[in-house]
């Protein structure tokens, strides 16, 4: 009786959903108001948007490799520093080993974009 129920309550929660969405798109608004050009903006064009965020992510990736390093420097540290201690080796192991999983992430992160756009250039055709 329970699952008929919560049956019956997600299917009636779907068609809800549905009719209600559909008789809201039916109606017509007023336009929106034209936005204001400020000549003193930076931003002009598209390009400037992808500009823009391609400096913000040089940035984020220089702060990723140097904390991705300096995790496994760090790591590196405590290995050699743990003097006999089978726990602070094993700990010391592992955070090596998550810097390493890090390092590799930021690599295929870094080098996906040019994979991508030279599978999609197949044979002098520019789908990008």
């Amino acid at each position: 009786m329970k699952k008929n129920k919560k049956f019956f309550s997600i299917i009636f929660l779907i068609i809800y959903l549905i009719l209600n969405f559909n008789f809201s798109y039916a109606q017509k608004g007023p336009k929106p108001a034209p936005i204001p050009s400020d000549s003193s903006s930076p931003i002009k064009s598209g390009q400037d948007i992808m500009d823009l965020l391609g400096g913000i992510l040089e940035y984020m990736t220089i702060v990723f490799w140097i904390l991705a390093i300096g995790a496994s420097l760090y790591a590196a540290y405590l290995y050699l520093f743990s003097r006999g201690s089978e726990e602070k080796a094993k700990e010391a192991r592992k955070m090596l080993l998550y810097a390493v999983i890090a390092i590799v992430i930021g690599l295929i992160a870094f080098s996906l974009p040019a994979i991508i756009k030279s599978i999609l250039e197949i044979r002098g055709t520019r789908f990008v």
